[in-house]
């Protein structure tokens, strides 16, 4: 009776119901009276956890055996977020696993949140009875499966209340979308792909008015032309999506130890000239792009267009690596940079830049100085790094502490209730 007093009170479980064994006949005959046998034999057809609301199966380590009983503790109509990963296991375990939880997915009449890492969802999930079995889902995910086509979406648009779509695409799909799909309710929609060939085509065919937030995570081998790919790609994004608020981009571009990367990596352009369709859309209040290989160009005129066209904006993190082959020439912000988004951007919160040319004895600073911006209520400012061009037969005229205590000192005069960090080269 103690046990199912506090049972009662579990809302969310984590299960991991395959493990490692070892070898021998005593394992074997140990798997067939677990803990979670016992226990279902002594709770009868009373569940165990009669108020669970969410629950999470995943494997932690490379497994030999499975558990199914375990299992039962998630076979539950009350379950409303039902989160399954499995990455590393073999085929033959997946199959099992498979059987076992169509059985725990079938009971959940409420679902609202659907999330999958497997190889293969159809292992899992019947993707045409999806809508009927789970009518109730807002949220779906399905990442890392390597097997999402696109004609899955004309299944998924069936889901009335879909609110947020997560997705992997196929590299190369032998069924294209041929038809439109509408999303009426769709708010998030977060792809991972590995080109943006396919992207294009869902942008192409999906119907979501109400969508404001577009997330893509890009991984390739050989670097696309973004300067041909993401701005006709960004133009169809605004067209058919007029309340697109917030905008994140990620490109890796996959790299071998030994080889280095695979084909060029410059993007062929600068970072407003990739997303100008962006800059005629004044209701973008979250922007985020980051690049990890690719080498895409940025001035200080990019920021300020940037901040000018975006007098709404709340979040601004630009990503970019360091590399010792691409200086910081071609890629940097500066003080006016800084300054362009305090002026226009006033409910700007969080500002993330990757690099910042800090000249102390300029002109800008010293009018910075003596006369700086308004006081501006940023919270969050983060500079990867912060460097001075010294010109040959130049030397220092003071360290990098110095300097960083004369940046931050600036920063801190107009952002004076932001957590500042920064890092001097």
């Amino acid at each position: 009776m103690r046990f199912q007093a506090y049972a009662s009170l579990v809302r969310k479980i984590i299960v991991d119901p395959l493990y490692y064994t070892g070898t021998g006949d005593i394992n074997a005959e140990l798997l067939q009276d677990t803990f979670w046998c016992q226990l279902l034999s002594a709770c009868g057809d009373t569940p165990i956890l009669p108020r669970l609301e969410g629950a999470t199966v995943r494997s932690s380590n490379s497994p030999s055996s499975i558990d199914t009983d375990v299992l039962q503790l998630v076979n539950t109509s009350t379950i409303r977020d039902f989160d399954v990963a499995f990455l590393q296991s073999s085929q033959k375990e997946l199959e099992q696993l498979g059987k076992a939880l169509a059985v725990c997915f079938s009971s959940m009449q409420n679902l609202e949140v659907l999330s999958m890492e497997v190889p293969d969802p159809a292992s899992f999930i019947n993707m045409e009875l999806l809508p009927s079995l789970h009518p109730h889902l807002r949220c779906v995910k399905l990442y890392r499966s390597g097997s999402m086509k696109l004609g899955s979406l004309y299944l998924l648009a069936n889901l009335p209340d879909l609110a947020f779509l997560g997705i992997d695409l196929l590299l190369q799909d032998p069924e294209p979308l041929s038809l439109p799909v509408a999303f009426p309710q769709l708010r998030t929609l977060s792809v991972s792909c590995g080109e943006p060939a396919g992207l294009l085509t869902v942008l192409d065919h999906i119907d979501a008015p109400r969508l404001h937030t577009f997330t893509v995570s890009e991984t390739h081998k050989q670097s696309p032309d973004l300067s041909q790919t993401l701005p006709h790609l960004l133009h169809t994004l605004v067209t058919k999506c007029p309340s697109l608020t917030r905008f994140e981009w990620g490109s890796e571009q996959l790299w071998v130890g030994r080889m280095g990367f695979y084909g060029k990596r410059h993007a062929g352009a600068p970072l407003t000239q990739l997303v100008a369709p962006l800059l005629s859309h004044r209701a973008m209040r979250r922007f985020s792009m980051s690049f990890w290989g690719p080498i895409v160009p940025y001035s200080p005129d990019d920021f300020r267009a940037m901040a000018q066209a975006w007098p709404d904006l709340e979040t601004f993190h630009l990503g970019d690596e360091c590399d010792e082959h691409y200086g910081w020439t071609e890629r940097y912000a500066d003080l006016e940079s800084i300054a362009a988004f305090a002026r226009h951007c006033p409910r700007l919160r969080s500002l993330r830049l990757p690099v910042v040319l800090f000249d102390s004895s300029s002109g800008f600073a010293g009018e910075w100085a003596c006369r700086p911006p308004k006081p501006h209520w940023l919270r969050e400012l983060s500079v990867d790094s912060v460097v001075r061009s010294v010109a040959p037969g130049e030397g220092e005229d003071c360290s990098r502490e110095d300097m960083g205590k004369l940046f931050r000192g600036l920063m801190e005069m107009v952002f004076r209730s932001a957590t500042i960090s920064i890092r001097c080269s």
